[in-house]
């Protein structure tokens, strides 16, 4: 659960709250990178919280070398875009990798702490792994897809702009809750 978590945060300030401004803000200095990779360790925290609200100290420690490594490997990716602007689609390849195995070692590091997670309806919901994935495809289908397919325009087509081909995403994002809706029908028959 805390790794879903961290996929869903990644993905939400990569893809969700980085617009073309910030895109292009870390591509002319070091303050795009540093709020953009402020908004990743912000986003860790608030969505672990639930979690470590009794071990706070190991959530910001987390939360911190997210936001340092994030810096240090989309610093990595735009200098290197920058000197092979037609590797641009590859670029993006090898940073979201390198961003999950970061995100591997930030799991072993948040869940060497035991915690007690309380019996609520809030930590029912909010520990539904089914949701979380839910919401991490939800996510992936609708941005990750499109910037990957600008990406590949991109590096062809430097004048080209990023748009969300909105019906498309849209289409993918029905099917996905419609297969998500079927999921929890046949899951509820078959706990009967």
């Amino acid at each position: 659960m805390i790794f879903s978590y961290l996929i869903l945060a990644h993905l939400l300030g990569d893809f969700v709250l980085q617009n073309s401004l910030l895109v292009r803000m870390k591509y002319k200095g070091y303050l795009g990178l540093i709020i953009h990779s402020s908004i990743h360790a912000v986003l860790i925290f608030l969505v672990l919280l639930p979690i470590y609200l009794s071990n706070i100290e190991i959530l910001l420690y987390g939360s911190l070398f997210i936001g340092i490594i994030h810096f240090f490997i989309d610093y990595t990716k735009v200098s290197f875009t920058k000197r092979s602007p037609k590797k641009q689609t590859t670029a993006f390849i090898i940073d979201q990798l390198v961003h999950i195995l970061t995100l591997v070692i930030a799991f072993f590091i948040l869940s060497s702490k035991s915690l007690i997670v309380p019996n609520t309806t809030f930590y029912e919901i909010y520990t539904n792994t089914s949701l979380i994935v839910f919401l991490i495809l939800l996510i992936f289908l609708y941005s990750v897809v499109e910037v990957y397919k600008y990406q590949k325009i991109n590096s062809k087509d430097k004048t080209a702009k990023f748009k969300i081909n909105k019906q498309e995403a849209h289409k993918r994002v029905y099917i996905l809750t419609l297969m998500y809706v079927l999921y929890l029908l046949i899951s509820l028959f078959l706990t009967r």
